[in-house]
């Protein structure tokens, strides 16, 4: 309905229910794949989950890029930031989209207050949800680095990030500053 085209698949962690359908997705798009090189090995050994969850091993794809922190990944007015954000998993990513367009379609009455034209968001994986965290018991969990990330990373973005997690509702940082019970005040 829109022709829109797919310029990569990229992966905020290799669990198997994130990337069970890579090879699918791949072959339907042609687009390149992307994860953070700490969670490759996990990817690699797909079929370990898959017989940990009794379910056949899914087909597997080359990943074509790895992302780190700081690198950023562009689409038509679009950037958003990678966040390596390890605890769920060793290559853990989240990504942060300030909202700030790369030219100067915002309107002259947002030029001037400089107020951004939408809340900023920020594509959690695994990491965060409303009212939780991720589960450290898996592949490459750790409880310790997982809330290093939150606190560190995260809950220093605005208190209007809305956040879309890979599982579960939206919320925002200033909710789950406020309100998760699995974030209490240092």
């Amino acid at each position: 309905k829109y022709e829109l085209k797919v310029l990569a698949l990229v992966n905020t962690h290799a669990h198997i229910d994130h990337v069970g359908g890579l090879q699918k997705m791949r072959l339907a798009t042609g687009a390149p794949v992307m994860m953070h090189q700490e969670d490759l090995e996990l990817y690699r050994n797909i079929d370990m989950q898959a017989h940990w969850l009794g379910v056949r091993p899914p087909e597997m794809t080359d990943v074509d890029s790895f992302l780190s922190e700081g690198d950023k990944v562009r689409w038509g007015k679009y950037e958003v930031s990678v966040l390596h954000t390890p605890g769920h998993t060793k290559g853990s990513i989240s990504l942060f989209l300030p909202f700030e367009l790369l030219d100067s379609s915002a309107s002259s009455a947002q030029k001037k207050s400089r107020a951004p034209a939408r809340s900023p968001i920020l594509f959690a994986g695994d990491t965060l949800f409303a009212g939780s965290i991720g589960r450290t018991d898996l592949w490459g969990g750790s409880t310790p680095q997982l809330l290093s990330s939150i606190h560190n990373k995260l809950l220093t973005l605005p208190d209007e990030t809305v956040v879309y997690p890979g599982h579960g509702p939206a919320t925002t940082i200033g909710e789950e500053r406020e309100s998760n019970p699995f974030l209490t005040r240092r």
